[in-house]
């Protein structure tokens, strides 16, 4: 599956990238260990950290686009510079912008009804994209030499890179809570659904 070909979203307009300065990072919760997110009740999860990790990646790659698009900009003779990066972080952002939304408007609220197994589907194909947002990530990475500023780089490029590692940890850390806590909890919790991949369609 390609980053940004994702299936049951609604289309709903891209909200500004960011109001934050380039030199500003949007706030970050701090992160709970994920054993205390195991007995954290379901509808405390899903507000911190998986709401609050939502508007803040948003905030956070829409502003790195920015930034990198002016790192480019500004060192584009350099046989490092990251060529191309700024709109892969725009398609990043898009696609998940439709995560997200999927997220809020189909699978958070299904769960909190106790309805998660009438969304089977949709929990299957969120489990599916975040093998695609793995993919993305892995290029993101390949743009940059694995994030890895040369030693003439300028303060905003190795600002860049620190924050794009952020973003990545973040990525990676909220679709584990969601493959490995959330959706299993969901589960075992509302006996009458079944895990996506056991048995039906």
């Amino acid at each position: 599956m390609r980053w940004g070909t994702f299936r049951n979203f609604r289309n709903q307009p891209e909200t500004p990238a960011t109001n934050a300065p380039l030199s500003e990072s949007p706030p970050l919760s701090p992160e709970r260990p994920l054993e205390d997110l195991e007995t954290t009740p379901i509808p405390d999860l899903i507000a911190d950290p998986l709401q609050t990790d939502h508007v803040w990646l948003l905030r956070e790659v829409g502003r790195l686009v920015v930034l990198s698009e002016t790192v480019e900009n500004q060192f584009a003779a350099h046989e490092q510079a990251p060529t191309g990066l700024g709109t892969h972080l725009q398609a990043m952002r898009e696609g998940l912008a439709r995560h997200i939304d999927s997220e809020e408007q189909v699978i958070y609220p299904a769960v909190l009804a106790g309805n998660a197994q009438e969304i089977r589907g949709a929990i299957r194909d969120l489990e599916l994209e975040h093998v695609a947002m793995d993919k993305a990530l892995a290029r993101m990475r390949e743009l940059t030499t694995d994030l890895t500023a040369p030693t003439d780089a300028s303060e905003e490029w190795q600002e860049l890179y620190s924050a794009l590692l952020a973003v990545e940890n973040r990525i990676k850390r909220h679709a584990r809570i969601e493959d490995e806590i959330l959706f299993p909890r969901v589960f075992f919790e509302q006996p009458d659904s079944q895990e996506p991949g056991q048995g039906g369609s």
